[in-house]
C-alpha cells in the first residue's frame, strides 16, 4: 500500500518529491522516485507484504517502463503462473507490484479485469510514449488527475495536485452534490480542474500531444454490468467463496485487526479468521455516551476466541478536539464516518492492516431497499409533489427509510419512464426551502441511468455499487485509515465473490429478506444471539452535538461573517436552515442538511480556493 505522484510537464526539479510530502501518511516507510526529462514520479510506501521487495517506482532494467502502484492484489500468485508462460522471470518471491508490472509491460491488458483486490496505478511506457492510469473495480483505492495547459498531474489524493497546479477553482456542481447527497459521485471532484478516476476506469494518455481515451474494465460498471439470471444458489459454494476471500484478503507480513460491530458482516470475518488460526489478530469496537445518548458495541467474539480487544470510548470533547483535523484529512467535504476516524487512530498504535465488513450490505441488500421496491410498486407514481410526499410518508416514519424511499421513487420514475430531468426538476431531494446554492443540481440519476437500461433490482445494486459504496463509504474508509497509515481491507469486495453474487437474478437473491444467504452461512460460524440481534450501526447524535459541545463551532462557521467570507452559500438560506434546525429537533433530514452545511463551511475555511 502506498501513495504516489506523477507529473508530466514543465515543473521544477524535485516538484513531485515535494508534492508527495502531502501524502506521506499513505506510505511513511519508504520513499522512491524516478525522473526523466519532463517526467517525475514520487512514491510513498507502507510496507505490509514482501518487506524486502516491492520497492517503487518499479522499473525495467532499461528504465523505459515505470510503475507507481497503490494497493494489494490478492490473486497475484495465480496470475504469476499465467505470466511465467510468456517468459517473464520474477525476481521477488511474491511482490504483487512486480506481478502488475509484468502484466502491463507485456501488454497483457486483458488480465486487468482479473485483478482481485484493491488498487490504483500509473504506468509509463517511454518506448510508446504512453501513460495509463487505472482504478480498481470497486473504487477502493483513489486516483485523481488534472490536465491544464498541456501539463498532466496524477496523484493518490487531491492535495499534491492542488500544490502543483496552484490555480484551482471550486466546482459548484460538486458542492451542490455534496449538500444534496452527502458525497460527490462519479468523475467530478469539489474542484473544477481536478478529475477523479471512476471505479474500473482506465485512461490512456498519449504523451506526445496529451490526448487521451477512456474505457471501463470493471464487470460491474454501468457500461459493462450484465444482470445474472441464475435461480439456484449453491450455499456451500457461496460459503467457500466467503471463507476463501476472508483468508486471502487477510494475507499480511504484519499483525492485522478487525473493526468489529455487532452486525454479522464483521462478526463473520472475525470468526473465520479466529477459527482458522490467523496469528496476531486483534479487534476494535466503539462506545459513545453523553447525556441521554448511549451507543455501545457488545460483541462476545473477542472474549470467546481470546483475542486482544480494544474498546474505544468516544466523547463529545474528543469529537470537538478531532473535528477540524477529520475534515481536513478527507480532502473534500464529506459529512459522515466520524466513528471510523477514532477506530483507525487507535489502531495505528499497534497495527497496519484492518479488515471491515464493507460491501456486504450492497451485495446482500441490508438497506431495506428490496422491501421498499415491493412496497413502492403498489403506488402510482406521479409528478405531483403532494403525491410524492404522501408516498414517502406512508412507507415509514423512520427518516433513513424515507430517505431511501425518496431515492427509490426517483429511480423508479426515471428508470421506467425515461423522462430525463422531468421528475428531479419538479421533485428534488431538496424542497422549496431546501435550496442552498444559486445553482442546485442533482444529476446523479441522470448521469447513471442514461448509460444502461436495467431492471429495477439490478439498477439499485449497480447504482449503489458505483456511487454510494465507492464514493462515500470507501472514500471515507480510505482517507481516515490511510491518514493514520493503516491499510483497510474489505473481503466482501473479493472479485470472485462479487462475480458469483452477480450471476444470480437479483430479485431471487433478496426474495427471502435482507442478508438471508449470508445469515444461513453465518449459522455455521456464529452463535444465535449474534445472528438474531438487529444491526444498529454506530452513529453519533449530530443534532445533540451541534447544540451542545460543538455549539461554538456552529455559531462561528455559520455566522454571517463566515458565510460571506467564503462566498459560496447564500446566508439568507443558511439562516432559514438554522431556524429549521432549532425548531425541528426530531427532523433527521433537516439535521443532515444542517450538518453538511456546517462541514462545508469548516472545509471552506481550510482552503485557499477561488470560487
Amino acid at each position: 500500500m502506498c501513495g504516489f505522484v506523477v507529473i508530466v510537464g514543465d515543473f521544477a526539479a524535485g516538484a513531485a518529491k515535494a508534492a508527495s510530502k502531502f501524502i506521506i501518511h499513505r506510505g511513511p516507510d519508504e520513499y522512491g522516485d524516478f525522473n526523466y526529462k519532463n517526467i517525475q514520479v514520487a512514491t510513498r510506501r507502507l510496507v505490509i507484504q514482501d518487506l524486502e521487495g516491492g520497492q517503487q517506482p518499479f522499473t525495467n532494467l532499461s528504465n523505459t517502463k515505470i510503475l507507481a502502484y497503490n494497493g494489494e492484489i490478492f490473486n497475484s500468485l495465480s496470475l504469476r503462473s499465467q505470466l511465467k508462460e510468456t517468459g517473464f522471470n520474477f525476481k521477488s518471491h511474491h511482490s504483487d507490484t512486480e506481478t502488475l508490472f509484468s502484466i502491463l509491460s507485456k501488454n497483457k491488458l486483458n488480465l486487468l479485469k482479473d485483478l482481485n483486490g484493491m488498487f490504483s496505478f500509473a504506468f509509463i511506457d517511454l518506448e510508446s510514449n504512453n501513460l495509463k492510469i487505472c482504478r480498481d473495480y470497486a473504487g477502493q483505492k483513489p486516483l485523481f488527475w488534472s490536465l491544464v495547459n498541456n501539463s498532466l498531474v496524477i496523484a493518490s489524493e487531491l492535495e499534491p495536485i492542488k500544490y502543483l497546479t496552484k490555480n484551482f477553482k471550486l466546482n459548484m456542481n460538486g458542492v451542490s452534490s455534496f449538500i444534496q447527497n452527502g458525497y460527490i459521485p462519479f468523475d467530478q471532484t469539489v474542484f473544477s480542474n481536478i478529475n477523479k478516476v471512476k471505479p474500473g476506469e482506465m485512461i490512456d494518455f498519449n504523451l506526445a500531444d496529451m490526448t487521451y481515451s477512456k474505457q471501463n474494465i470493471s464487470l460491474f460498471s454501468p457500461e459493462n454490468y450484465c444482470p445474472g439470471s441464475a435461480k439456484n444458489i449453491d450455499i456451500n459454494h457461496l460459503s467457500d467463496l466467503i471463507v476463501n476471500a476472508t483468508l486471502q484478503w487477510s494475507a499480511s507480513d504484519v499483525p492485522i485487526s478487525v473493526s468489529l460491530s455487532d452486525g454479522i458482516d464483521s462478526s463473520l470475518i472475525t470468526a473465520i479468521l479466529a477459527k482458522n488460526g490467523v496469528k496476531d489478530l486483534s479487534t476494535y469496537t466503539l462506545s459513545f455516551e453523553s447525556g441521554n445518548f448511549k451507543n455501545t458495541v457488545h460483541n462476545p467474539l473477542p472474549k470467546l476466541f481470546h483475542l486482544p480487544h480494544h474498546e474505544i470510548s468516544i466523547t463529545p470533547h474528543k469529537i470537538k478536539e478531532n473535528l477540524l483535523e477529520m475534515v481536513k484529512s478527507l480532502g473534500e467535504p464529506y459529512a459522515g464516518g466520524m466513528p471510523s476516524w477514532f477506530v483507525y487512530k487507535e489502531m495505528s498504535h499497534k497495527v497496519k492492516v484492518a479488515l471491515t465488513g464493507s460491501g456486504a450490505d450492497e451485495l446482500f441488500d441490508n438497506y431495506g431497499k428490496a422491501q421498499l421496491i415491493n412496497r413502492i410498486s403498489k403506488f402510482n407514481l406521479f409528478n405531483s409533489y403532494s403525491n410524492y410526499q404522501k408516498i414517502v410518508g406512508s412507507l415509514s416514519k423512520n427518516s433513513s427509510i424515507q430517505s431511501n424511499a425518496r431515492y427509490l421513487i426517483e429511480s423508479i420514475h426515471k428508470n421506467i419512464h425515461k423522462e430525463t430531468g422531468t421528475f428531479l426538476n419538479k421533485v428534488s431531494l431538496l424542497d422549496a426551502n431546501d435550496v442552498v446554492l444559486d445553482r442546485p443540481k442533482n444529476e446523479i440519476l441522470d448521469s447513471f441511468i442514461s448509460k444502461k437500461n436495467l431492471g429495477l433490482y439490478d439498477f439499485v445494486f449497480c447504482y449503489d455499487f458505483n456511487t454510494q459504496l465507492s464514493e462515500e463509504f470507501l472514500f471515507m474508509t480510505d482517507r481516515y485509515s490511510m491518514f493514520h497509515s493503516v491499510e483497510s481491507r474489505s473481503p466482501f469486495l473479493d472479485l470472485d465473490l462479487i462475480k458469483y453474487i452477480c450471476s444470480f437474478d437479483r430479485k431471487t437473491l433478496v426474495a427471502n429478506g435482507s442478508k438471508f444467504y449470508l445469515r444461513e452461512i453465518a449459522k455455521n460460524w456464529l452463535d444465535k444471539s449474534l445472528l438474531n440481534q438487529p444491526k444498529k450501526g454506530f452513529t453519533l447524535p449530530e443534532h445533540y452535538l451541534m447544540k451542545n459541545e460543538l455549539k461554538d463551532f456552529v455559531n462561528y462557521f455559520l455566522s454571517k461573517e463566515s458565510v460571506h467570507l467564503h462566498n459560496v452559500l447564500d446566508y439568507d438560506v443558511v439562516k432559514i436552515w438554522k431556524l429549521r434546525f432549532y425548531s425541528e429537533p426530531n427532523n433527521n433530514y433537516v439535521t443532515n442538511i444542517m450538518w453538511r452545511i456546517f462541514i462545508l463551511q469548516i472545509w471552506l475555511s481550510q482552503q485557499n480556493h477561488k470560487s
